[in-house]
């Protein structure tokens, strides 16, 4: 059983900033499943802190943080389901790359063995402005 998976979201120069801690009940997942929890588990914690600002893998879309403005006695939320379907399109894209402990994942239905103790990292790619 893999437990205590570590997550850490990457920067293409280098910077490196500690994700959340993901719990699965197999030792062996899809890449699908690591980025669907990874996401599920930061838009359950916004979600239930009641923060003003989202930080997480994939940012919500303009209408949905449009659609969601806080108001007078109102609570934002964010949607997991658009989130997940969010980090998939982007892995999908090539913008996010998933490295796991001992490769970068190469599709979403690839069976990936975790042990407790590793770590799955993020690397978004932003385009550059003009490039």
């Amino acid at each position: 059983m893999a437990a205590g998976i570590l997550t850490i979201d990457e920067t293409t120069t280098g910077g490196r900033t500690p994700g959340p801690d993901l719990d699965f009940g197999s030792d062996e997942v899809t890449v699908r499943d690591i980025i669907e929890m990874r996401v599920r588990t930061e838009v359950d914690a916004f979600n239930q802190e009641r923060s003003e600002t989202f930080r997480g893998l994939v940012t919500p879309s303009e209408s949905e943080t449009r659609f969601n403005q806080p108001k007078p006695k109102a609570r934002r939320t964010i949607d997991p389901t658009l989130q997940v379907d969010a980090a998939v399109t982007a892995f999908l894209r090539g913008t996010l790359i998933v490295l796991l402990p001992d490769k970068q994942a190469e599709s979403l239905d690839e069976t990936v063995r975790l042990a407790t103790g590793d770590s799955v990292s993020f690397l978004r790619l932003i385009p550059l402005v003009g490039g």
